[in-house]
């Protein structure tokens, strides 16, 4: 028998576990592989841990986990496998709760207006010391059979024949509520409501309708893209006032703040456009993108690159942006460009700049005021800072849309991350 007094044993650090029939795997390894150690199982007591299977090339041994948290928080508890010359090794298991019923509403959700935006209002009758997990969808209703509006109310499904999708849930976050914008205006707005809490099942969704939106239901023409509840379905048509997906650009952690959502490009090609419902004149645009690739170079080479629209009409790809585009050295710059876009075709007007401001947590302001385009854009982490400032004189258009596109590589290193934009429009122009 070959016993090793230095022999070591690997262990999983942790895992998850939830009370009911959930099962978690524990994975633990004597080292060396040729020693005959025997050892022990010590586990909490609402912890009940069984050996799965034993590889015997690799000594690797699988441990089934299963637990019983009879309260409503998660418990700590821990698995320690010792060996015989006395070396040991922990791992914490958090124990979730056994799921129960989703919560109930203690009377039916309405949808209200106040201070520029829309709200469901529910209450839970039951939902303690829980957290509100709800999974909310909002739709603008384009279409509408009056006859129909009480089911449709109190329907326990949603489709979108008579509507779009506009903001979702995400993260176990409810989305509560969405700023109104002026194509909401005479327009009903529904919610797909499903009540959650994070030791509950998900309950059986339920539709509200709202009231018509007015005019006086608007504080200010302000359009912001929210990261958080972007629909980021590529599916959809080129519609009025809605931020439409093309190609593959995902909700997922941004790259500098993996817990805030942002849109990452996962093909190249891939964008988010607002078509305009209005006419206007002048209108400025706050973009806060970075590189996967922190280091300012931001792209796998020369020639790709990053476009962002403003006064800019997605039909028939007119309008003008800015185009951040990667060199052939490794300096940590990236060129700047203002172009001019005429069916789809981009051409520069204004001088290329090089500069090490694309970097991750970089903001882009353009602004369109009478003939000229602005754009200045920032990057400051607090050690570094570097800031360009350009512009460019441009022929007039009454368009108010823009956008975000990426042409780039977007293997791990050189995808895009979008996580803000706001435009905004100078009242009575």
């Amino acid at each position: 028998m070959n016993l090793d007094n230095n022999a070591q044993i690997v262990l999983t650090d942790s895992v998850t576990v939830r009370s009911g029939d959930d099962i978690a795997y524990v994975a633990f390894q004597i080292l060396p592989k040729d020693d005959k150690q025997g050892f022990w199982i010590n586990s909490s007591p609402f912890i009940s841990v069984a050996m799965k299977e034993t590889d015997t090339v690799e000594n690797m041994r699988v441990l089934t986990v299963k637990a019983v948290n009879e309260s409503n928080r998660v418990v700590e508890g821990d698995i320690t496998v010792t060996l015989d010359n006395g070396e040991c090794e922990k791992c914490v298991v958090n124990v979730l709760p056994k799921y129960t019923e989703a919560p109930r509403f203690a009377s039916t959700p309405e949808i209200i207006f106040k201070d520029g935006k829309a709200i469901i209002m529910y209450e839970f009758e039951d939902l303690g010391e829980n957290t509100d997990q709800s999974e909310i969808s909002w739709y603008r209703v384009d279409k509408i059979d009056r006859s129909r509006f009480k089911h449709i109310h109190l329907s326990k499904t949603s489709n979108e024949r008579d509507c779009r999708k506009t903001a979702v849930s995400r993260n176990g976050m409810p989305c509560r509520e969405i700023r109104l914008t002026a194509a909401d205006v005479g327009k009903h707005l529904k919610v797909n409501i499903k009540p959650k809490h994070n030791n509950s099942q998900t309950g059986q969704g339920l539709n509200i309708i709202s009231a018509i939106v007015k005019p006086t239901d608007i504080n200010n023409e302000v359009i912001i893209l929210n990261t958080q509840t972007v629909v980021d379905d590529n599916t959809y048509d080129m519609e009025k006032g809605y931020f439409t997906v093309r190609g593959d650009l995902k909700c997922a952690g941004s790259f500098s703040m993996p817990n805030r959502l942002a849109l990452v490009t996962e093909s190249m090609g891939s964008g988010i456009y607002y078509r305009s419902e209005t006419l206007v004149n002048d209108m400025s645009l706050i973009t806060i993108l970075e590189p996967e690739d922190g280091s300012g170079n931001g792209f796998a080479g020369p020639k790709q690159y990053e476009e962002i629209y403003i006064k800019y009409d997605p039909d028939t790809q007119n309008g003008y942006g800015l185009r951040i585009e990667g060199t052939a050295l490794d300096d940590g710059k990236t060129i700047f460009c203002l172009y001019q876009y005429k069916n789809g075709n981009g051409t520069p007007i204004s001088d290329e700049y090089e500069s090490t401001a694309f970097r991750p947590g970089c903001e882009i302001n353009l602004e369109v005021r009478g003939d000229i385009l602005h754009a200045f854009i920032t990057y400051d982490d607090g050690e570094d800072f570097a800031d360009l400032e350009m512009r460019a004189k441009i022929r007039y258009n009454d368009f108010g849309g823009f956008g975000f596109k990426h042409m780039a590589e977007t293997e791990p290193g050189f995808r895009g991350c979008l996580k803000y934009m706001e435009a905004k429009y100078p009242i009575n122009q």
